[in-house]
């Protein structure tokens, strides 16, 4: 029998407010202007075209209004290291209090799928400066080197007895055995990289610079291969600059499927999934979107801010596809043009005009 606990630290975390930049018309070399034309600004939000197959909602921003002192919490973002054939999970949750006067937070384990778990409730210290503004606990998640997941909530009080809504997460345990040659932390070329003229292994990253702004370059490696027993991709990726463009992840290239699917992210907070679908002749058609451009408290939009994003592959008679962003899944979806095989190729990509940066590119049999 175990037992798992949260431990609480606080760091403080002053939140900047981001300038919304110029929406640029971006065509990529596989796909049209219109794809990336329709990237929205912070004002107004785009509405979501959310598919059936959504499986987790994603938290919703909240913003205290002038006379309400009420706790607030915008996010809770998740991190995972693994060392040593075990799992921590980290949970940035990042608050405001008009008041500045929270001083306690609690947690309540909803489900989890094993049991003898508990976790424990802390202080806050947190100066009153940086609640005001936006501050940030970090809760530890142990999960030693078992797999499973557990949902929870989280809430602050403050010594006026107000609390602030209960914030639901799910964390996802499992080391799973990671594919050889990977992680790659892109300290050479080891996995075959097709690099061109926009994109290199250099400072332990994969880089892509200078790419032209009527352009999108997408790259696969000769070694990267999600397969039934090896079904979990993920990468760090972060942006030097920040454009209004993407960056994102690749699920195949014409291994699995004819048709690219791309997650993509913004640095203004936003994400967009979408299939690039060729007619007969191999030429691009039109634009499949899963879901559209949809804000999300999720994504860390800081300059060189790493975000984890990630890819559950269900091979069968049809190709599921589950993406997960900082560790929360966002959404499930079935894959069109899936020709059957066991096999499917991944890979990345950056818009013209994005300074994109990967690292810590993983293929494992880890559960999502």
């Amino acid at each position: 029998m175990f037992t798992r606990k949260f431990f609480i630290r606080i760091v403080v975390l002053a939140l900047c407010t981001l300038s919304c930049q110029a929406v640029s018309v971006v065509k990529a070399t596989l796909i049209p202007t219109t794809e990336l034309a329709s990237i929205p600004t912070d004002t107004p939000a785009p509405t979501a075209t959310k598919p059936s197959e959504i499986a987790t909602a994603l938290p919703q921003d909240r913003s205290p209004s002038a006379d309400d002192h009420t706790p607030v919490i915008s996010s809770v973002d998740l991190r995972a290291e693994k060392s040593g054939g075990k799992m921590t999970i980290y949970q940035d949750i990042l608050f405001k209090d008009a008041n500045a006067d929270v001083y306690f937070v609690d947690y309540e384990l909803k489900s989890a799928t094993t049991g003898d778990l508990s976790v424990k409730d802390g202080a806050v210290k947190t100066p009153a400066q940086e609640q005001r503004s936006g501050g940030k606990l970090t809760g530890i998640w142990d999960c030693g080197s078992d797999s499973y997941e557990a949902t929870f909530t989280v809430r602050l009080n403050d010594k006026a007895g107000n609390k602030s809504a209960p914030y639901e997460y799910t964390i996802v345990c499992g080391q799973g055995e990671v594919q050889e040659g990977f992680p790659d932390l892109f300290d050479d070329n080891r996995n075959g990289w097709e690099l061109d003229d926009y994109s290199s292994i250099e400072d332990g990253m994969l880089r892509f610079r200078n790419v032209p702004e009527d352009e999108s370059d997408w790259i696969w490696c000769d070694a990267c291969s999600a397969t039934p027993n090896q079904n979990i991709v993920s990468v760090e990726a972060s942006w030097s600059n920040t454009p209004n463009v993407s960056l994102g992840i690749l699920i195949d290239d014409d291994f699995c499927t004819p048709d690219g699917l791309a997650f993509k992210i913004i640095p203004d907070g936003y994400y967009k999934i979408s299939q690039a679908v060729r007619d007969a002749s191999g030429k691009w058609s039109h634009w499949r979107t899963f879901v559209d451009w949809t804000k999300s408290s999720l994504i860390h939009r800081g300059q060189n801010s790493t975000n984890v994003m990630s890819i559950f592959y269900e091979f069968g008679d049809e190709l599921h596809v589950t993406f997960s962003l900082n560790g929360t899944r966002v959404t499930r979806v079935r894959v069109y043009g899936y020709n059957g095989s066991k096999e499917c190729r991944p890979g990345v990509y950056a818009d013209g005009g994005l300074d994109a940066n990967f690292d810590n590119f993983s293929i494992s049999n880890s559960n999502p």
